[in-house]
């Protein structure tokens, strides 16, 4: 990422599992990063399934911060999302 990335959104939607895991490592090592809001999908059922991960690569501590229920303009299809701020 580049450096002074403070923040990511991500919305990973049909990616496999893998590249969600990598997408995290990445926002894991990046020092300059303070939050990370994430969709819940079939592979993510917990935000304490995120934080996990996020733990197991990095040496800085994450935190749930909140979770967002939003629903797609037009199909109305509903999502739910966590911010997770670095500690």
């Amino acid at each position: 990422m580049p450096e002074g990335t403070e923040a990511v959104f991500t919305f990973w939607n049909g990616m496999d599992l893998w590249t969600q895991i990598h997408i995290l490592e990445i926002c894991s090592r990046c020092k300059s990063l303070d939050s990370l809001t994430v969709f819940r999908d079939q592979d993510w059922r917990r935000h304490s399934d995120i934080l996990k991960q996020l733990q197991e690569f990095g040496d800085f501590s994450w935190k749930h911060h909140r979770t967002i229920k939003t629903s797609m303009q037009g199909s109305g299809e509903r999502k739910t999302a966590w911010v997770f701020f670095r500690d």
